[in-house]
């Protein structure tokens, strides 16, 4: 193990370095003299159930100052849980532990509720993802829920706690001592079965501001129920996770009246979907609203050609809220991109970011691209890489970026570019943090 003199920092990583159970009390010893170190990354690996036993020994001495540590993917099973739960119960000063990609199972997590129930527990960030968890831990993890007045953040992706599951959560989170603000229930097999009681959650939650359902298959008839809640004035919730959930342009005006009238939704992914040019021109018709608050929109892979750009175009020129648009993946084409590139020009589009990666673009877009960003005034990033660009477009791919004084970075990694490395590299240097990634 290093020196004393080596651990007087405030971080540490040791992050995969084949670490096992060997080194495990030289740590323990650190950690319980040691003032400085608060933060200490182990992920991946290989400490095992005896190694964090340890380490737990230390976490309970009252000298141990830790506020993170990370032990991610580090083979620990139920059998290190009883441990770890004693030294939540104890500790005082650590509020953000790492338990990704282990194997603590649902017997593991139940030791660990206990210790969230405990009232000198102090955890405010707790990470369970890809632990093997089911239902059958969801009535623990929900009574540690409705009486933990610490942990804001948790990460529950990955795992298989299903409709049963969750509902069991959801109940936790309508209570009102429930202090949750980030919840990620990421590739959890939720169906529209579950999301009657999630909606009543986010109609009387006041504190869950992030939800994470990514992955799942919630399903038009899910994401409607979901939509009702966001229309709830009492609900906060101000990032929404919908990417991969079967979602057609059925449920499109659902949500399109939910961000017409939520005020505090500010983020919202629907990646990889199938909402389509119809989906996506009933999404645009809520942006034209002025009530509309969204700031990031995510519609990677949705199906969209140039059918909806000219919707979309007239929402980016008139929308004062949305800096962050996602495109990547759709066939918008020349003749899409274009009348996006018009929406540009005017001075009232107030994006910041836009990604039009993988949207079957060629040459023939370069100059009204360039032409269309020599006086856009907000653009900070685009990403325009795997396209059909050529060494052809690099004239007005460099007018671009000398011109458009606000981009920061530009992406054309995968196109046919053969001379950027002289053409477009060197502009790198024209103004102060410019990035020009090839």
């Amino acid at each position: 193990m290093a020196s004393k003199g080596n651990w007087e920092r405030h971080t540490y990583c040791l992050y995969g370095n084949d670490l096992t159970d060997s080194c495990a009390e030289d740590l323990a010893s650190a950690l319980s003299t040691n003032r400085s170190l608060i933060d200490l990354n182990l992920d991946y690996n290989k400490l095992g159930d005896s190694g964090v036993k340890l380490l737990s020994v230390a976490l309970r001495n009252p000298e141990c100052k830790i506020q993170k540590l990370h032990l991610h993917g580090n083979n620990l099973t139920d059998s290190c849980a009883e441990d770890l739960a004693s030294s939540l119960s104890t500790n005082r000063s650590l509020i953000d532990l790492n338990l990704d990609e282990n194997k603590l199972g649902d017997s593991g997590v139940k030791l660990l509720s206990v210790a969230l129930r405990n009232p000198d527990c102090k955890i405010q960030k707790l990470d369970l993802n890809f632990n093997g968890l089911t239902d059958s831990c969801a009535e623990d993890l929900a009574s540690a829920l409705s009486t933990n007045r610490s942990l804001i953040d948790l990460n529950l992706g990955g795992n298989k706690l299903g409709d049963s599951g969750v509902k069991l959560l959801f109940v936790a989170l309508r209570n009102p001592e429930c202090k949750i603000q980030k919840l990620d229930l990421y590739g959890n097999d939720l169906t529209d079965s579950c999301a009657e009681d999630l909606a009543s959650a986010l109609s009387t939650n006041r504190s869950l501001i992030d939800l994470n359902l990514d992955y799942n298959k919630l399903g038009d008839s899910g994401v409607k129920l979901l939509s009702v809640a966001l229309r709830n004035p009492e609900c906060k919730i101000q990032k929404l996770h919908l990417h991969g959930n079967n979602l057609t342009d059925s449920c499109a005006e659902d949500l399109a009246s939910s961000l017409s009238t939520n005020r505090s939704l500010i983020d919202l992914n629907l990646d990889e979907n199938k909402l389509g040019d119809s989906g996506v021109k009933l999404l645009s018709v809520a942006l034209r609203n002025p009530d509309c608050k969204i700031q990031k929109l995510d519609l990677n892979f949705n199906g969209l050609t140039d059918s909806c750009a000219e919707d979309l175009a007239s929402a980016l020129s008139t929308n004062r809220s949305l800096i962050d648009l996602n495109l990547g993946g759709n066939k918008l084409g020349d003749s899409g991109v274009k009348l996006l590139f018009v929406a540009l020009r005017n001075p009232e589009c107030k994006i910041q970011k836009l990604d039009l990666a993988n949207t079957a673009l060629t040459d023939s877009c370069a100059e009204d691209l360039a032409s269309a960003l020599c006086t856009n005034q907000t653009l900070r990033i685009l990403n325009l890489g795997l396209n059909s660009f050529t060494d052809q477009s690099v004239p007005a791919l460099r007018r671009l970026i000398l011109t458009c004084r606000s981009l920061e970075e530009i992406w054309l990694q995968k196109n046919w570019i053969s001379c950027g490395e002289s053409q477009l590299e060197p502009l790198q240097g024209s103004r102060p943090g410019l990035k020009v990634l090839l």
